[in-house]
Order: C-alpha cells, then structure tokens, then sequence
C-alpha cells in the first residue's frame, strides 16, 4: 500500500504537508490526514483534499483521540474525518487570496481552542449545536411550532399534529430532518412521514455548513413540506398566515 508521501499532488498540497509535519503533526496512513496532541487525549485534525478543479479542500478541528480508540479504530491509521471530529470547520483554497484567508481562520481557530480538554470540546460543540438549531427555531415559532429537544410539533387540530424533527444519525454526527403528520388520539400512529431532501441530499453534515446553506435548507423545508402540510390542513392562509 502507498504511504501518504508516495501519492502524487499538487505543489500547494505539498507545500501545506510539508507545514504542517515541520510543526510537528503526525500524518496518518491514509492520505491527507494529519493531527497534533493539544491536551490529554485531544488533537488538533488537518485533512487535506484536493479535486480535478485544482481546489484544496481543507477540513480543520478538534477531537478526542478516545472517538476512534473507543470504537477499537487505529487513530494513527485513519486520524479523524468530517463526521467523526467533534468541532469542526471546512474551507476550500483555490487561490493565493483564498489561501491567506485559510492560514488566519485555521490559525485563530487553533489559539482559540488548543487548551480545551475533552469536557470543554463537548461544551464548544453543545453550543454550536444550540445556535444551530436556533436558526430553525426562530423560523418555525411564528407559525406556532413548539420545540421539545430537537423536534418541533404543532397542533392542527382535529386529532392532528405536525411535526419538524432533527434526527441524529446513528453513526456518525449528521442530521436528517423528518416531516411527520401525526394521529394524536393514537401516538403510536403516523400518518406520513416525509425526510427533507434538498439537491438529492439527505443527511447534513450540520457543522459544515455556511449560514447561507442553513437558510437555504429551512427555506426549502417550509415550502416544499411544511407550509403545504399547513395550507392542506386549513391553519395557514394562501397568503401564508395563521387562521
């Protein structure tokens, strides 16, 4: 098998490898992987992926060394990836100008975070968790939805409820979103249940994305699933206000 170095790339990814192990991190064996300890099972993770548009795809956070030694993977044979680091960016270089900007977001991002233990990581991803889902409250309280953990239902009336629910995938730190249509006289009942699929995608890799694509998905989610569900069940007018 070809170790890491024995793969060919570009010259920007070979000038950011090259960076990166003279500031002592370790690369793991598959390609583009690097990490460096920060506290007492704790790394700092670079992975470095390049496409056919010459475009440097860099993915850059914190993990817990104890997410992949728990579950009985070798870290120093696959370092982290894009659902397993628990706080986690990503940006694309394609360019000089695009480059600096990487080098200062990755290094105030680095100084920000590089003391935190384990404990303190999974408090820095709770509250990226809580804004996060604050976009969608904020979007779906004035159509009278109420929020119970990751779930927002709304009464329709008539033995009837909707609901808009983030679902965390078993394995791995993504969510689907579900619009479920609920029999309440009979909680065990479902009358349909319909997963948000924007562009073909399914599952979001929630960390990773822009402000701009969380608006975009609770856009398309209220008016491809939600607003019709309420227009059909007569709580919303055609003008999109409540009856």
């Amino acid at each position: 098998m070809k170790q890491p170095s024995d793969i060919e790339h570009s010259a920007r990814y070979a000038r950011y490898r090259e960076f990166l192990l003279d500031q002592d991190f370790t690369e793991a064996k598959l390609s583009g992987r690097f990490y460096r300890q920060t506290a007492d099972r704790v790394v700092f993770a670079v992975n470095l992926e390049e496409d056919e548009e010459d475009c440097l795809t860099v993915l850059y956070g914190f993990t817990s060394m104890t997410c992949l030694l728990g579950k009985g993977v070798p870290f120093a044979y696959c370092g982290t990836n894009s659902v397993i680091c628990q706080v986690r960016n990503l940006l694309c270089i394609w360019n000089e100008e695009s480059e600096a900007d990487a080098e200062r977001l990755i290094s105030d991002f680095y100084l920000r975070y590089r003391g935190c233990s384990g404990k303190e990581l999974a408090a820095v991803k709770r509250e990226r968790q809580r804004v996060f889902f604050g976009y969608f409250a904020r979007a779906l309280k004035p159509l009278g939805f109420k929020r119970r953990g990751t779930t927002w239902t709304k009464e329709l009336g008539e033995g009837r409820s909707l609901s808009f629910e983030a679902k965390r995938s078993a394995y791995a730190d993504m969510y689907d979103f579900n619009v479920i249509l609920r029999d309440t006289s009979d909680i065990h009942r479902t009358a349909s249940v319909e997963r948000v699929s924007m562009l073909g995608r399914k599952t979001y890799n929630w960390q990773l994305m822009t402000e701009e694509q969380i608006h975009a998905l609770i856009t398309y989610s209220l008016e491809t699933y939600i607003v019709p569900k309420l227009k059909e069940n007569c709580v919303l007018t055609e003008a999109g206000e409540l009856k």
